[in-house]
């Protein structure tokens, strides 16, 4: 059977025979039994073919040329199309990776960072959002608890989310998520030892915090985990305290993780410095890897140790080393945690009851529509029927008077006559009677009669008819009422006005306070100048008639958020006050209630 090599036809022949054939040998097996002999017969044939092989080859290159030519002429037009391409398919992709990551557009901000129930993308749908809120007086946040805690996640996660914010613009988090712009991020994560480099833990922890030291800016993002670790405990605490006071000095963002208590103290005693916690469940003894700001954490090396099956003697002997003031701060802890989480709870209640109650009002509302409806219809259909009974009785009453005068006036006509007229009177005086006891319950507000109403009116506020008063017009057909303590926008077709009573508008004094603030903010301001606003703002909101606002006060040391409690603990006005759920500002927020 014929082959090709090199491009020319051959015949493969067995070594023994190959002199019964006449022509060249070109090649031979590899095991040499077989030559492959091109005849003589088939060489011009062969040399054709390889001239023509050659021809096309020479041709191909004329047209890549000439194409090449032509693609030369417009590279700069299709550099650009390839970088806008380019642009384009990434900006798919983004768009695509933030609709499978169900994620949000950040709000930017210069200094300010919020992430709201934030997932690391890699940890899949298993994650525990984290919430983070920190405002603008806040430049470190010192994170302790359990190990395993979730700790390392959660500073990878702020650091992540950073770049993504400034790659892209989105990251998985819910709405109302922001973040500052940083001119760089560093990071001092995970284990730095090196043989090669003759370097050990610390020594490589440090030699990457010297750079970072060096390097970074006020428009930083510096992250730091088990900041001091990896050589003596008390060195390495002084270590820590130094380089987080030098990172408050260059006024970087800056997220640490630690289990030194010194930094758990300087972090209290700073007002620019927070401490945050990875909640740990008492219960079953195992992390829950939710952030919990403002509250130290407990390491938990002994719960974790005995979950680990530690023999019961090493784990008692640990416990009598490590002393009665360990223990009883760490108890300290636990009841504070306890009762945070006891807060949290009854705010969550409280929460859902509100909720309820908004679900209740809604309800009542919709009855109340569908009853004044019924009412409407009710109203109609007997004004229907009384047009048909007057209709039918005045032609009762033609065909007797033309029958009267057509015929003789006897008694007994007479007698007909006055006992039909009677039993008419009769049945108009009932139907009289019935309309006019609906027009004395209440009386309706016709579409324009809205525009009669005025402030300080006492009114009756839908079907239960319940007593309120007027006291601001809300748009061109809505009113805000005071119904005993509650205060609801209702529209003129669901007040009405009790019937044959005189409306005396009230006298409203008008307050020279100004106008209150839903969200009064008092971040960095000294607790005297606070209360002022506070003792303004209460007055104001009792002039204009609102009932509730919230009060930002933000962590720091304590002094606003205990002063301002003392203060509205003291006020006749104040009805109630707490803080605010977690996901709206926490300890760092206070709803009023007047």
């Amino acid at each position: 059977q014929e082959a090709l090599r090199d491009g020319r036809l051959v015949i493969p022949v067995r070594s023994d025979r190959r002199a019964g054939v006449q022509g060249f040998i070109t090649s031979s097996s590899a095991t040499g039994n077989t030559v492959f002999m091109e005849p003589y017969p088939l060489v011009e044939m062969n040399n054709s073919v390889v001239m023509a092989q050659n021809q096309i080859l020479i041709e191909i290159a004329k047209i890549l040329k000439q194409l090449n030519d032509e693609v030369a002429s417009c590279r700069k037009e299709l550099a650009d199309l390839a970088q806008r391409v380019g642009r384009t398919d990434a900006r798919l992709s983004i768009a695509e990776w933030a609709l499978q990551m169900q994620c949000c557009r950040t709000d930017l901000t210069k200094s300010h960072c919020t992430l709201l129930k934030a997932r690391h993308p890699l940890l899949g749908k298993k994650v525990v959002p984290i919430t983070m809120q920190l405002d603008s007086q806040i430049k470190a946040v010192v994170i302790s608890g359990p190990n395993a805690g979730g700790k390392t996640v959660t500073i990878k996660t702020v650091g992540l989310f950073a770049l993504l914010n400034q790659f892209c613009g989105y990251i998985p988090a819910q709405e109302g998520s922001t973040l500052p712009i940083f001119d760089d991020v560093f990071t001092d994560i995970g284990d730095e030892q090196s043989i090669e480099q003759e370097l050990s833990t610390f020594s490589g922890h440090m030699k990457q915090i010297a750079y970072v030291l060096s390097h970074m800016t006020e428009r930083s993002l510096v992250i730091m985990d088990e900041l001091g670790s990896g050589t003596d405990p008390v060195e390495g605490s002084a270590i820590a305290r130094a380089t987080l006071e030098y990172c408050l000095q260059k006024a970087a963002l800056t997220l640490v993780t630690s289990h030194h208590g010194v930094l758990k103290q300087f972090a209290y005693a700073k007002k620019e410095v927070i401490n945050a916690s990875m909640e740990f469940d008492e219960n079953s003894h195992v992390p829950t890897f939710r952030i919990i700001q403002g509250l130290p954490g407990e390491s938990h090396a002994l719960d974790t140790a005995r979950k680990m099956k530690l023999p019961q003697q090493v784990l008692s002997m640990a416990e009598q080393y490590l002393g009665s003031e360990a223990v009883q701060i760490g108890t300290i802890i636990k009841d504070l945690e306890a009762k945070r989480r006891d807060l949290e709870q009854q705010e969550n209640a409280m929460h859902k009851r509100y909720l309820a109650l908004q679900s209740e009002v809604k309800a009542m509302q919709l009855k109340e529509l569908r009853i004044k409806q019924r009412e409407a219809q009710l109203k109609e259909e007997q004004s229907t029927e009384l047009a048909r009974f007057m209709y039918k009785k005045r032609k009762e009453l033609e065909n007797l008077v033309a029958e009267l005068r057509t015929g003789e006036l006897t008694k007994e006509k007479t007698k007909q006559v006055k006992t039909y007229i009677e039993s008419l009177s009769q049945k108009l005086e009932e139907q009289q009677e019935q309309l006019q006891q609906f027009e004395d319950e209440i009386e309706y507000l016709k579409p324009d009669a809205a525009q009669q109403l005025e402030v300080g009116m006492d009114v009756l506020c839908g079907s239960a008819k319940r007593e309120g008063r007027i006291l601001e017009k809300k748009g061109k057909n809505s009113f805000v009422v005071a119904i005993g303590t509650m205060r609801m926008t209702l529209p003129a077709s669901q007040l009405f006005l009790p019937k044959r009573v005189e409306q005396k508008v009230s006298v409203l004094f008008q307050s020279s306070a100004p106008e209150p603030k839903l969200v009064l903010d008092v971040r960095g301001m000294i607790l005297e100048e606070a209360l002022r606003l506070l003792d303004q703002q209460i007055e104001s909101a009792l002039v204009h008639g609102m009932s509730m606002f919230s009060i930002i006060h933000g962590y720091g040391d304590g002094i606003l958020s205990k002063g301002i409690a003392g203060y509205l603990k003291k006020h006749r006005s104040v009805q109630d006050f707490r803080f605010a759920m977690p996901e709206d500002g926490g300890m760092g927020k206070t709803y009023v209630m007047l």
